[in-house]
């Protein structure tokens, strides 16, 4: 437990250090996007451990499916918020239609619509 306390106050010195320079040297966003996205999907991890520990879910027997259940619901809200973004990014024009990944994105969106709706039918949902 020791070795993790000392990673996780040599990874918050590192995290401050970096605001500090981002602010400083004016980094530009398109450098520091997939970092925050690599960051965000940590903090969720570690917001959903503290919420199925608040919730309770954490029993010794339930450990696991508490703590999947939470990072499920997290990981929908946060592929949501990147739908909205996206559909943002298309709208404005800032995606050029040739964009080489769109064409798997869609055959991704199509799949996963697909899979969402016969789960759901399946579910009663």
């Amino acid at each position: 437990m020791q070795e993790i306390e000392a990673a996780l106050a040599e990874m918050r010195g590192s995290l401050e250090d970096l605001s500090r320079k981002v602010v400083r040297y004016q980094i530009p966003p398109s450098i520091l996007k997939d970092f925050k996205l690599a960051l965000d999907q940590l903090r969720l991890t570690i917001w959903a451990v503290i919420m199925a520990d608040e919730e309770g879910a954490m029993r010794a027997d339930g450990l696991q499916f508490g703590l999947a259940t939470k990072l499920v619901e997290f990981r929908i809200k946060r592929l949501l918020q990147m739908l909205a973004d996206l559909q943002t990014d298309l709208k404005s024009g800032t995606v050029s239609s040739a964009h080489p990944e769109l064409h798997k994105l869609n055959a991704a969106l199509v799949e996963t619509s697909t899979a969402v709706s016969e789960f759901c039918a399946k579910a009663g949902g």
